[in-house]
Order: C-alpha cells, then structure tokens, then sequence
C-alpha cells in the first residue's frame, strides 16, 4: 500500500490508495497534485536524509530522553538554543556519545549506493543535509562506503530542519527550481522539511508503513524500488524528447 498526497488549488485533500505492480514490476504510486504535473525529464536533484534513510541508524530516542530528563517528545537542536549555555553543552555532549556509538555500528541501507551512483550519472546533484553533527555524518557515510556531492549538518550556519533556510541556500548554488528537486526521508520532519522549501517529498520505509505516510507526496517500500521508478521515469523522458 503506497500513500499519496493529492493538493489542488482550493485545499489539501488526503486518500490512501492500494496499489497494484505494473508491468515493470514497480509499485504504481500516489503523486500530488504537484508530482503529476511535472514534465518527467524535469527532475533537477536528489536531496537525502541520512539515518534510517542512507545509512542505519539504531539511535534509541527513548533513551536519550530518559538520559537526559526529558518526558515526551522533544526536539533538543531547537530546545539547546533557549537552554543556557551550561545546560546546552550537558545536552549536546550526551547526544554526540550516543550518535557516535550510533556511527560505529552504521551500515548503507539496502539499494543506496546503486541509487546514488545511478543520480549521479544522470547529473543530478547528491547532497545529504542530516541533524547529525558534521563528524558523526563524515563518519556515517565513510563506513557505509556511500559518496554524495555535499554534506550539510548541524554544525553548518543553518537552522536545523523542518526550517528550509539550507535548501533555498542550495537551489541558489546549484541553479535548481525547488518543485523539480526530490527530497528523500524516513521521518515527519523530511516531508514537513521538503513542503517548507516547496520541494517534492519521497518517503522511503523499510518495514511499517509510518503513520505520517499519507503527508507525503511519494511514499514506496526501500531505496531499490525508488531508483527503479526513477529508472523507469527517465526512459519515459528519454521517449518524449524523440
């Protein structure tokens, strides 16, 4: 079951769909409104997550809360900065223990090399933009044995996502229009993140459907099974230009 979510011009509304394979073998998938009118040949770049999205990840939130004293759900990149500055670095120094032991045992998730070195022969920019600090990412990436163009984390001049100061940033660099550039997540803060600059949402899950599945604009089972739909969608391109 793949999730979509259709917006016209009046208001959002969303469906859920059960899917059937095509004659490829690939998931029919639900698009916004925005993805249906997009010209196929008119995809710019790929944008990544990184965690649960590139590379494993077995961070425990719970954990680190509990850890830390903190009930319920927190985001600590945007509570550190109104925190004084005593209580933020206490914060700040838990978190990067357990993103470093996190580190040490990460591995690329099934189908993302293939995927990043098939966007990249199509020419289209690879950049991982993570709230993992800049060494655990490096790391991360290092030992998952996975190359993207650039790297942008915490510790960059930027506010942390869902807020899309980064990518504004990044459609200025690269010359890209922000409805023709995908940005691939597993996680709430990725769709809110890729709506927020007026990007396309991909939604990747490996086992459970998340329960946010039906914000996105794209949401399909693994990494291989987005680079085979982008396969597909770049013959279909290949066959309109003749």
């Amino acid at each position: 079951m793949l999730y979509g979510r259709f917006t016209d011009s009046v208001k959002p509304i969303r469906f859920v769909m059960r899917t059937t394979p095509d004659t490829f073998g690939l998931p029919m998938i639900c698009f916004s409104h925005q993805v249906s009118l997009l010209p196929p040949q008119a995809i710019e770049a790929v944008f990544f997550d990184l965690d649960a999205t590139l590379v494993s990840s077995t961070l425990n939130f719970q954990q680190i809360r509990q850890e830390l004293g903190y009930e319920g759900e927190v985001d600590f990149l945007q509570l550190m900065q109104r925190l004084p500055p005593k209580e933020s670095q206490r914060i700040q120094e838990i978190i990067h223990r357990h993103e470093c032991e996190d580190a040490e045992a990460a591995t690329a998730m099934p189908g993302a090399a293939s995927l990043l070195h098939f966007c990249q022969l199509q020419g289209w920019p690879t950049v991982v933009v993570t709230r993992n600090s800049r060494s655990v990412a490096a790391l991360k990436l290092q030992r998952s044995d996975l190359q993207v163009d650039k790297l942008i984390a915490r510790d960059d001049a930027f506010p942390a996502k869902p807020d899309p100061a980064v990518f504004l940033s990044l459609f200025n660099q690269y010359g890209l229009t922000a409805n023709r550039v995908i940005y691939v997540g597993d996680y709430i803060y990725d769709i809110q993140t890729a709506r927020n600059a007026g990007m396309i949402s991909a939604l990747t899950y490996e086992d459970d459907l998340p329960e946010f599945a039906n914000q996105s604009d794209i949401c399909i089972k693994g990494l291989t099974a987005l680079e085979r739909w982008l396969t597909q969608h770049q013959k279909n391109a290949a066959c309109l230009a003749k």
